[in-house]
């Protein structure tokens, strides 16, 4: 989503300096940009997702290394003739530790706070903000999700490249 997000914010600055837009739904309804443009051109703008497939024998170790160490949010599976038989998600994986607790021990009984350790500063934007100005700043943070805050910074919601869906 984050090189859609890229692709949408170099869109916008072409326009802008042709003086062509004046907001998110312009970009959006130049469409011959999004119609003529092929995958290649888009599939890896934001330098986020290179291809680093897991066999699918790898196992949960080297998965959550790949997850953790390296910030890959989704795996491609590949079986013995290197061709992409799935995706492994992020989410299948907290969701297949959930099912799993119990043999965590009291490794699921760690705070918050000690999950955050080392965690980057939140980058936010004010509810008034335009949406092509965070999603400009999500392309130049590289980041997929900024938070929205109020005048006096209190949280009100998040936005993220999932939103141009």
């Amino acid at each position: 989503m984050l090189d859609l997000v890229t692709f949408i914010v170099s869109i916008f600055k072409e326009l802008e300096t042709q003086g062509e837009v004046t907001d998110f739904f312009s970009v959006l309804e130049s469409g011959e940009k999004f119609v003529t443009q092929e995958v290649k051109t888009i599939s890896d703008l934001s330098h986020r997702n290179p291809f680093v497939p897991v066999r699918s024998d790898a196992n949960l170790r080297a998965v959550l290394k790949l997850f953790g160490e390296i910030g890959f949010h989704r795996l491609p599976v590949i079986n013995d003739e290197g061709q992409v038989v799935n995706f492994l998600t992020q989410s299948a994986v907290v969701e297949y530790l959930a099912t799993h607790l119990p043999h965590l021990g009291n490794k699921a009984d760690r705070q918050v706070a000690e999950l955050l350790a080392g965690c980057k500063p939140v980058v936010s934007v004010n509810i008034e903000s335009r949406a092509i100005d965070a999603f400009k700043l999500m392309a130049e943070k590289r980041i997929s999700a900024v938070a929205v805050v109020d005048e006096d910074g209190k949280l009100i919601s998040n936005i993220s490249a999932r939103d141009i869906r």
